[in-house]
């Protein structure tokens, strides 16, 4: 039991914030929200495929668990947080501006500690958010007072 949970934990997690944006933005106009509900549809068809291929791999797994693979509560409570604090920050600051300090700070607290790489990538991750929606889709961004 203990490792369906451990498997399961972060898709179950990314589920509920999903859940909970789009219960708080039922009153709010379509033509705000739909980039919003772009991603959250994408991250509902991957959430869907990660949850698949964890229940089909506790199935076909026979070993005992090991305690040194369940996760650490002090880190994902500090993901907790600071995801609730980048939806905060995307209204105050600007979608690219909080998404760009959220993704590096993200990949810095998993593991990466290569800065260039870290700054590297979420540059370019914010580049390609900005050329899709905005030039391609034309769609608008929540806007902050940085960009």
């Amino acid at each position: 039991m203990l490792k369906i949970v451990d498997k399961l934990s972060i898709p179950l997690f990314a589920a509920v914030l999903c859940i909970a944006y789009v219960w708080s933005t039922f009153s709010m106009d379509w033509i705000v929200i739909r980039y919003p509900y772009a991603i959250i549809s994408i991250i509902a068809v991957l959430w869907c495929s990660i949850v698949f291929d964890e229940v089909k791999s506790i199935k076909n797994e026979t070993s005992e668990i090991n305690c040194k693979e369940s996760v650490d509560p002090g880190k994902f409570g500090m993901l907790t947080v600071s995801t609730l604090l980048y939806l905060a920050a995307a209204t105050i600051l600007g979608y690219f501006t909080a998404t760009l300090i959220f993704v590096s700070f993200l990949m810095y607290q998993l593991g990466n500690r290569n800065i260039r790489q870290v700054a590297f990538i979420a540059v370019v991750f914010v580049g390609l958010q900005y050329l899709f929606f905005n030039v391609l889709l034309n769609l608008p961004i929540p806007e902050g007072f940085l960009f």
